[in-house]
Protein backbone atom coordinates (compact mmCIF):
# COMPACT_ATOMS: atom_id res chain seq x y z
CA UNK A 1 0.00 0.00 0.00
CA UNK A 2 2.79 2.54 1.33
CA UNK A 3 4.25 1.64 -2.71
CA UNK A 4 0.99 2.62 -4.52
CA UNK A 5 0.88 5.60 -2.44
CA UNK A 6 4.15 6.55 -2.99
CA UNK A 7 4.10 5.88 -6.65
CA UNK A 8 0.78 8.14 -6.84
CA UNK A 9 2.57 10.88 -4.99
CA UNK A 10 5.20 11.15 -7.40
CA UNK A 11 2.43 11.20 -10.21
CA UNK A 12 0.23 13.91 -8.29
CA UNK A 13 4.03 15.49 -8.37
CA UNK A 14 4.77 15.40 -12.10
CA UNK A 15 0.74 16.94 -12.82
CA UNK A 16 1.73 19.93 -10.55
CA UNK A 17 5.01 20.64 -12.16
CA UNK A 18 3.74 20.05 -15.60
CA UNK A 19 0.52 22.71 -14.58
CA UNK A 20 3.16 25.41 -13.51
CA UNK A 21 5.07 25.00 -16.26
CA UNK A 22 1.89 25.30 -19.06
CA UNK A 23 1.28 28.56 -17.11
CA UNK A 24 4.75 29.63 -17.80
CA UNK A 25 4.06 29.20 -21.14
CA UNK A 26 0.76 30.95 -21.45
CA UNK A 27 2.03 33.67 -19.62
CA UNK A 28 5.26 33.69 -22.01
CA UNK A 29 3.23 33.70 -24.94
CA UNK A 30 1.01 36.51 -23.73
CA UNK A 31 4.62 38.29 -24.94
CA UNK A 32 5.10 36.36 -28.00
CA UNK A 33 1.94 37.55 -29.45
CA UNK A 34 2.48 41.03 -28.49
CA UNK A 35 5.93 40.50 -30.53
CA UNK A 36 4.57 38.15 -33.29
CA UNK A 37 5.14 40.34 -36.63
CA UNK A 38 8.71 41.19 -35.55
CA UNK A 39 9.02 36.96 -34.61
CA UNK A 40 7.89 36.29 -38.14
CA UNK A 41 10.07 38.49 -39.75
CA UNK A 42 13.09 36.65 -37.78
CA UNK A 43 11.71 33.44 -38.78
CA UNK A 44 11.53 33.80 -41.89
CA UNK A 45 14.93 36.00 -42.96
CA UNK A 46 16.55 32.73 -43.15
CA UNK A 47 14.08 32.18 -46.58
CA UNK A 48 14.72 35.41 -47.77
CA UNK A 49 18.82 35.26 -47.82
CA UNK A 50 18.86 31.84 -48.68
CA UNK A 51 16.28 31.58 -51.42
CA UNK A 52 16.42 33.61 -54.69
CA UNK A 53 13.70 36.79 -54.88
CA UNK A 54 11.37 34.97 -56.41
CA UNK A 55 10.60 32.91 -54.36
CA UNK A 56 7.58 33.10 -51.90
CA UNK A 57 6.20 32.12 -48.68
CA UNK A 58 1.97 32.56 -49.29
CA UNK A 59 -0.99 32.08 -47.07
CA UNK A 60 -3.06 29.44 -48.88
CA UNK A 61 -6.15 29.38 -46.71
CA UNK A 62 -8.18 32.35 -45.29
CA UNK A 63 -7.50 31.00 -41.73
CA UNK A 64 -3.57 30.93 -42.21
CA UNK A 65 -2.29 34.19 -41.69
CA UNK A 66 -3.99 33.85 -38.51
CA UNK A 67 -2.81 30.85 -37.18
CA UNK A 68 0.68 31.69 -38.22
CA UNK A 69 1.03 34.56 -35.82
CA UNK A 70 -0.81 32.70 -32.96
CA UNK A 71 1.63 30.10 -33.36
CA UNK A 72 4.61 32.27 -33.44
CA UNK A 73 3.43 33.99 -30.42
CA UNK A 74 3.23 30.46 -28.79
CA UNK A 75 6.69 29.63 -29.69
CA UNK A 76 7.96 33.01 -28.51
CA UNK A 77 6.52 32.36 -24.99
CA UNK A 78 8.08 28.37 -25.01
CA UNK A 79 11.64 30.07 -25.74
CA UNK A 80 11.08 32.99 -23.34
CA UNK A 81 9.35 29.94 -20.59
CA UNK A 82 12.41 27.74 -21.02
CA UNK A 83 14.46 28.22 -17.62
CA UNK A 84 10.93 28.11 -15.97
CA UNK A 85 10.09 24.65 -17.86
CA UNK A 86 13.45 23.15 -16.92
CA UNK A 87 13.08 24.34 -13.59
CA UNK A 88 10.32 22.44 -12.64
CA UNK A 89 11.44 19.35 -14.48
CA UNK A 90 14.59 19.64 -12.54
CA UNK A 91 11.97 20.37 -9.34
CA UNK A 92 10.90 17.07 -10.13
CA UNK A 93 14.32 15.35 -10.04
CA UNK A 94 15.55 16.66 -7.45
CA UNK A 95 13.91 14.48 -4.38
CA UNK A 96 16.60 11.64 -6.33
CA UNK A 97 19.63 14.00 -5.28
CA UNK A 98 21.78 14.59 -1.83
CA UNK A 99 20.10 16.98 -0.13
CA UNK A 100 23.54 18.94 -0.46
CA UNK A 101 23.10 18.54 -4.13
CA UNK A 102 19.81 20.06 -4.50
CA UNK A 103 21.05 24.09 -4.77
CA UNK A 104 22.15 22.17 -8.51
CA UNK A 105 18.82 22.70 -9.77
CA UNK A 106 19.50 26.19 -10.80
CA UNK A 107 22.83 25.37 -12.42
CA UNK A 108 21.25 22.40 -14.03
CA UNK A 109 18.63 24.49 -15.17
CA UNK A 110 21.00 27.20 -16.65
CA UNK A 111 23.42 24.35 -18.57
CA UNK A 112 20.06 22.74 -19.76
CA UNK A 113 18.65 26.63 -20.71
CA UNK A 114 22.24 27.31 -22.26
CA UNK A 115 23.02 23.15 -24.27
CA UNK A 116 19.46 24.03 -25.66
CA UNK A 117 19.63 27.68 -26.99
CA UNK A 118 23.65 26.30 -28.44
CA UNK A 119 21.90 23.97 -30.27
CA UNK A 120 19.01 26.10 -31.90
CA UNK A 121 21.71 28.51 -32.14
CA UNK A 122 23.22 25.38 -34.20
CA UNK A 123 20.21 24.90 -35.77
CA UNK A 124 20.17 28.72 -37.08
CA UNK A 125 23.65 28.64 -39.02
CA UNK A 126 22.70 25.84 -40.96
CA UNK A 127 18.92 26.66 -41.93
CA UNK A 128 20.48 28.53 -45.10
CA UNK A 129 22.04 25.88 -46.09
CA UNK A 130 19.52 23.33 -45.85
CA UNK A 131 16.69 25.61 -47.39
CA UNK A 132 18.97 26.16 -50.37
CA UNK A 133 19.40 22.51 -50.40
CA UNK A 134 15.40 21.58 -50.10
CA UNK A 135 14.83 24.51 -52.74
CA UNK A 136 17.05 23.09 -55.38
CA UNK A 137 14.84 19.94 -55.78
CA UNK A 138 12.33 22.48 -58.06
CA UNK A 139 12.20 21.04 -61.35
CA UNK A 140 12.61 22.73 -63.75
CA UNK A 141 11.47 26.34 -64.30
CA UNK A 142 9.04 26.10 -61.36
CA UNK A 143 9.53 28.44 -58.46
CA UNK A 144 9.36 28.02 -54.64
CA UNK A 145 5.64 28.47 -53.10
CA UNK A 146 5.87 27.47 -49.56
CA UNK A 147 3.07 27.49 -47.27
CA UNK A 148 4.00 29.88 -44.78
CA UNK A 149 2.28 27.91 -41.51
CA UNK A 150 4.27 24.84 -43.28
CA UNK A 151 7.33 26.93 -43.20
CA UNK A 152 7.32 28.41 -40.05
CA UNK A 153 6.48 25.02 -38.15
CA UNK A 154 9.45 23.17 -40.14
CA UNK A 155 11.92 25.73 -38.72
CA UNK A 156 10.32 25.71 -35.25
CA UNK A 157 10.47 22.15 -35.24
CA UNK A 158 13.62 21.61 -36.52
CA UNK A 159 15.15 24.41 -33.83
CA UNK A 160 13.30 22.14 -31.19
CA UNK A 161 15.08 18.75 -32.03
CA UNK A 162 18.64 20.43 -32.09
CA UNK A 163 18.06 22.00 -29.29
CA UNK A 164 16.71 18.61 -27.85
CA UNK A 165 19.36 16.35 -29.27
CA UNK A 166 21.74 19.11 -27.02
CA UNK A 167 20.69 18.23 -24.06
CA UNK A 168 22.46 14.51 -23.97
CA UNK A 169 25.13 15.42 -21.73
CA UNK A 170 22.78 16.91 -18.93
CA UNK A 171 20.69 13.27 -19.21
CA UNK A 172 23.98 11.43 -19.24
CA UNK A 173 25.70 13.01 -16.26
CA UNK A 174 22.32 12.99 -13.98
CA UNK A 175 21.62 8.71 -15.27
CA UNK A 176 25.35 8.73 -14.23
CA UNK A 177 24.44 10.57 -10.61
CA UNK A 178 21.41 8.42 -9.76
CA UNK A 179 23.07 5.22 -10.48
CA UNK A 180 21.03 4.00 -13.87
CA UNK A 181 24.22 3.83 -16.00
CA UNK A 182 27.82 3.74 -14.45
CA UNK A 183 30.62 5.86 -16.57
CA UNK A 184 32.19 2.61 -17.48
CA UNK A 185 29.03 1.50 -19.41
CA UNK A 186 29.01 4.83 -21.24
CA UNK A 187 32.74 4.26 -22.18
CA UNK A 188 32.51 0.79 -23.35
CA UNK A 189 29.42 1.06 -25.23
CA UNK A 190 30.91 4.38 -26.78
CA UNK A 191 31.02 3.08 -30.90
CA UNK A 192 27.67 2.15 -30.68
CA UNK A 193 26.99 5.39 -28.80
CA UNK A 194 28.54 7.19 -32.00
CA UNK A 195 26.47 5.34 -34.48
CA UNK A 196 23.48 6.01 -32.95
CA UNK A 197 24.49 10.12 -32.50
CA UNK A 198 25.04 9.57 -36.55
CA UNK A 199 22.27 8.12 -37.02
CA UNK A 200 19.90 10.56 -35.26
CA UNK A 201 21.90 13.72 -36.72
CA UNK A 202 21.19 12.17 -40.19
CA UNK A 203 17.06 12.14 -39.12
CA UNK A 204 16.61 15.18 -37.19
CA UNK A 205 19.05 17.22 -40.41
CA UNK A 206 16.70 17.78 -43.40
CA UNK A 207 19.59 17.35 -45.59
CA UNK A 208 22.20 14.86 -46.20
CA UNK A 209 25.37 16.28 -46.94
CA UNK A 210 28.62 15.59 -44.82
CA UNK A 211 28.43 19.31 -43.66
CA UNK A 212 25.58 18.85 -42.06
CA UNK A 213 25.56 15.61 -40.80
CA UNK A 214 28.94 16.80 -39.44
CA UNK A 215 28.20 19.80 -37.71
CA UNK A 216 25.44 17.95 -35.56
CA UNK A 217 27.19 14.69 -34.77
CA UNK A 218 30.56 16.03 -33.90
CA UNK A 219 29.16 18.60 -31.49
CA UNK A 220 27.47 15.40 -29.72
CA UNK A 221 30.14 13.12 -29.75
CA UNK A 222 32.02 15.77 -27.97
CA UNK A 223 29.30 16.55 -25.68
CA UNK A 224 28.99 12.96 -24.62
CA UNK A 225 32.59 12.37 -23.77
CA UNK A 226 32.44 15.35 -21.77
CA UNK A 227 29.24 13.74 -19.82
CA UNK A 228 31.15 11.25 -18.98
CA UNK A 229 33.97 13.02 -17.47
CA UNK A 230 31.56 15.11 -15.80
CA UNK A 231 29.04 12.24 -14.41
CA UNK A 232 32.14 10.26 -13.23
CA UNK A 233 33.48 13.58 -10.86
CA UNK A 234 30.01 13.92 -9.98
CA UNK A 235 29.25 10.88 -8.74
CA UNK A 236 32.44 10.91 -7.17
CA UNK A 237 31.93 13.69 -5.31
CA UNK A 238 28.46 12.17 -3.95
CA UNK A 239 30.17 9.19 -2.50
CA UNK A 240 32.56 11.37 -0.98
CA UNK A 241 29.69 13.99 0.64
CA UNK A 242 28.06 9.86 1.55
CA UNK A 243 30.36 8.54 3.61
Amino acid sequence: MSTDLKFWDHVDELRKRLIRAVLGVLVGAAGGLYYSEQLLAWLTQPFRDALPANAQLAVLTPTEGFNVYILVGLYGGVIVALPWVFYQLWGFVAPALYPTERRLVVPLVLASTLLFLLGAGMCWWLLPQALAFLAGFSTGNSTVFWSLDTYVTFVVLLAVAFGVCFQLPIVMAVLIKIDLVSPETFRHYRRIAYVIIVIIAAIVTPTTDIFTLSALSIPLIVLYEASIIFGSLWQRRSSINSN
